[in-house]
This record gives C-alpha cells, sequence and structure tokens, in this order.
C-alpha cells in the first residue's frame, strides 16, 4: 500500500514540476507571459490579443508533439523488449591470440 501511495506523490511531484515549465500552455508558460508582458509595459509597449492567441497555439503545439514524442518512445522500447532486443548484453568479442610481437 505504501508502494502505491509512493507512485502518486511521485506522480503528483512530475506533474507540478512539468506545469511550471515555460511552455505558453502551461501554468509557467502564463507567468513568463506575464514577466513579458510586465517588462513591455516599463517601456510602454503591449501584446496584442492576437499575438498572445498564437503564443498559445505554438505552445499548445509544442505540448502535443513533446506528448508524441515520449509515447512513440515508449511504444519502441516495449516493442523491442517483445523481440527480445531489451536489456540483453551485447555478445562478447572473441579475444584474439596474443602473440608477443606488436601488429604491423
Amino acid at each position: 500500500m505504501a508502494g502505491v501511495f509512493a507512485t502518486l506523490g511521485f506522480l503528483s511531484l512530475n506533474l507540478g514540476v512539468f506545469n511550471l515549465l515555460p511552455i505558453p500552455v502551461l501554468d509557467g508558460g502564463a507567468i513568463f507571459l506575464l514577466l513579458v508582458e510586465g517588462a513591455l509595459a516599463t517601456v510602454g509597449w503591449t501584446i496584442s490579443a492576437r499575438v498572445r492567441d498564437r503564443i498559445q497555439q505554438v505552445g499548445f503545439v509544442v505540448v502535443i508533439l513533446l506528448m508524441v514524442f515520449v509515447i512513440t518512445n515508449d511504444l519502441i522500447k516495449t516493442a523491442s523488449s517483445w523481440r527480445g532486443g531489451g536489456n540483453s548484453p551485447p555478445p562478447a568479442a572473441s579475444p584474439t591470440p596474443s602473440t608477443g610481437t606488436p601488429a604491423k
């Protein structure tokens, strides 16, 4: 039972850290965008709603591509372990007989 709670805690911590990444769709991206808008406001500039929407769309695509990459990587690892190519050690090299004379 303790293993289940440890796994749940680990997943929750990973999700929290991932959510703080500065990708625009996530909370870290919203914080970063607010910091950028604050820096631009000191100069007198603003970010338009259209640009903000484009930034959110790019962030969404980045998150989707990251998910596709992770899922594909997991499937490739699983498929290679099904074929028997998983964690098997590499074949040992055949020893070469030493004659005592250096190779030319």
